[in-house]
């Protein structure tokens, strides 16, 4: 015969047939409703440990101190005071006489493991009254400690979604302002490279523009200097008017390129401050973006664990509610 392990509210180890217990007391014949609970030996194993979850690796010492904390779960003041404060239980008279309920309610319920069931039953000389309290212990327990403990799993999925949601419409909007700052600053890519270029370019225009201007200013001056001799001249002939005519009309050209020139350089320092704003701009999303990734792969991981985990049955499961053999 296999052996049986009894876990009950007074340690006491015992084992009992399929039928309904039945026990001796002062004298008479009193029976022990029970209800039958399925208790997975090992708990439900997952490609990805949750963050909430201590990784459980199974086996007799893990699935002993599991037991011990259900009996433990189930005779605490929470479950019972639940179960003796519902309306069927709270009005019996094997309730109502107790001076302490809870109590009394711990002291004689019987928890008892056999293999990977789970009984839990309550000697009384009222059948009917014992059969209640049995069903409410039961009903308490899965919802106080069973239930709970798949309801906290649910609101943590729920929270970790709106977190996932809210890190993945960040990443979206600092993409689009990386792309944003390319398209201002008149890059074809977001890539470093790109930036490189565009910025040699820039010293490059710079630089050309420099000497142009130089030039001009150069040439403007000599122009300028030879029209006061010119102008200064004894000689009034048509040679010399017409001598005077062609320096100012080319004085008139360097001065328009010399004010090209000076346009064309404001919009270049302005386009290289642009570049450097947006090197900065970009360098200042990226680094935002890259943690924001790393939050999403880990929360996005946490999530789909969680999805399935809660599609995986309960390790602790109802398979039969205590009732009575003889009518009330």
């Amino acid at each position: 015969m296999a052996s049986v392990v009894l876990l009950g509210i007074a340690g006491v180890a015992a084992m009992f047939d399929s039928g309904p217990a039945l026990s001796a007391q002062a004298g008479r014949e009193t029976r022990k409703p029970r209800s039958m609970l399925l208790v997975s030996a090992t708990p439900t194993r997952l490609v990805h440990n949750t963050m909430d979850r201590v990784p459980a690796p199974g086996g007799p010492s893990e699935f002993l101190m599991f037991q011990k904390m259900q009996v433990e779960l189930l005779k605490s003041r929470s479950v019972l005071s639940k179960a003796l404060s519902h309306p069927d239980v709270a009005k019996l008279p094997s309730v109502v006489r107790r001076r302490d309920p809870i109590g009394w309610l711990a002291d004689d319920l019987t928890l008892t493991f056999v293999g990977e069931l789970l009984y839990i039953g309550l000697e009384g000389d009222n059948e009917q009254e014992a059969v209640k309290l049995v069903n409410a212990v039961t009903d308490a327990y899965l919802e106080e400690v069973v239930n709970a403990d798949k309801n906290r799993r649910k609101q943590r999925l729920n929270h970790l979604q709106v977190i996932l949601r809210k890190t993945k419409e960040d990443m979206r909007v600092h993409q689009e302002n990386l792309k944003a700052l390319a398209e201002r600053a008149g890059l074809e890519g977001n890539d470093s490279v790109t930036l490189s270029l565009r910025r040699q370019m820039l010293l490059r225009e710079l630089s050309n523009g420099a000497r142009e201007s130089l030039r001009v200013k150069l040439e403007k001056g000599e122009a300028e200097a030879l029209l006061e001799v010119k102008k200064a001249a004894k000689d009034g002939g048509d040679d010399a008017r017409k001598a005077i005519a062609a320096l100012e009309e080319r004085l008139t050209v360097l001065a328009k390129q010399e004010r090209l020139l000076a346009e064309d350089k404001s919009r270049l320092y302005a386009e290289s401050h642009s570049l450097d704003l947006a090197a900065m701009d970009k360098e200042a999303s990226r680094d935002h973006i890259h943690p924001s990734e790393e939050i999403a792969r880990l929360v996005g991981a946490e999530v789909e664990a969680l999805k399935l985990e809660l599609e995986a049955p309960n390790r602790v499961q109802l398979v039969e509610r205590a009732m009575a053999t003889t009518r009330p």
